[in-house]
């Protein structure tokens, strides 16, 4: 049953519980079309995602916002797949980055000399439509258990290694005894300096920053928590209130956000994005 069934709003009892808004996430074109009109530009992007790729999904919490939002808005623009998602450029990858070549384990990426970045999961609570990881994200193989022992293993036995990234996906879907038990494991390894996690579960559902999450992780800092925003408009007060959650428990938070034509490639809106994000003790980390 692809409706949608739930109401988007904050009266819902459950609308503060993070497992229930992943869910009941929309995740269907036709339960999108009945919840909003869709441009031609849109239409045309979800009838081409029937044939398979980056899949759709959109948080409750997310969805409330779209609801609010007109055609071509930097937040739809973002989620919604457009018509020119498939169209390739001359010279084009389907793996921008070049992780694939620099894959020193199963689910981890080795470019840099002290740092890496292992993926724990493929999954993310909502799927950016400008991924540089869509050839592979949601839609598997999803990490094994081994593929992150051997990813660990690796890093154990490479002591220029300082610094590693949790990334996939997104390691905030674990649940909080999953991640924690993966973090404690590379905590334990005597050259590891910073663990960052790099999350967009901020944005797309900031009830996630729980205090149990906060309790499970703070006996490993230095975590930092790259979070991910890319308009001001996803500067809600939830958002707020998260962001104060984690600065109030230690974790400094750094801000990753992507250059995106149309939507945020002007002055003024990175102005506003990063000068509230500095007063909400988040720092803009890079562009």
């Amino acid at each position: 049953n692809w409706a949608p069934v739930v109401e988007f709003s904050p009266k819902h009892p459950q609308w503060f519980d993070w497992r229930w808004q992943l869910r009941n996430s929309v995740r269907h074109a036709d339960g999108l079309r009945s919840l909003m009109a869709l441009t031609p530009d849109e239409d045309a992007g979800l009838r081409a995602l029937e044939s398979g790729g980056l899949p759709l999904t959109i948080t409750p919490y997310w969805m409330r916002l779209l609801l609010d939002e007109a055609p071509g808005g930097p937040l739809r623009r973002q989620i919604i797949p457009s018509h020119a998602e498939w169209q390739a450029a001359p010279g084009e990858r389907q793996d921008p980055l070049g992780e694939d070549d620099l894959l020193a384990a199963p689910s981890l990426v080795h470019r840099y000399p002290d740092r890496a970045l292992l993926w724990l999961t493929d999954r993310c609570a909502s799927y950016c439509r400008f991924c540089t990881r869509k050839r592979l994200v949601g839609q598997g193989p999803t990490p094994s258990e081994q593929d992150v022992a051997d990813g660990i293993a690796y890093i154990a036995a490479h002591p220029q290694i300082k610094d590693v990234v949790l990334s996939g996906g997104d390691a905030l879907i674990l649940d909080d005894e999953k991640l924690a038990g993966a973090i404690a494991r590379l905590r334990s390894i005597e050259h590891v300096e910073i663990i960052r996690i790099a999350s967009r579960l901020v944005s797309f559902a900031p009830m996630r920053i729980t205090r149990p999450l906060m309790d499970a992780l703070k006996p490993f800092q230095p975590i930092y928590f790259m979070v991910h925003f890319n308009h001001p408009s996803e500067l809600t007060t939830d958002v707020k209130a998260a962001l104060g959650k984690l600065a109030d428990a230690g974790f400094p938070l750094m801000n990753q956000t992507v250059l995106l034509k149309g939507i945020n490639d002007n002055v003024e809106t990175l102005e506003t994005l990063f000068r509230t994000l500095l007063k909400w003790r988040c720092k803009p980390y890079y562009l």
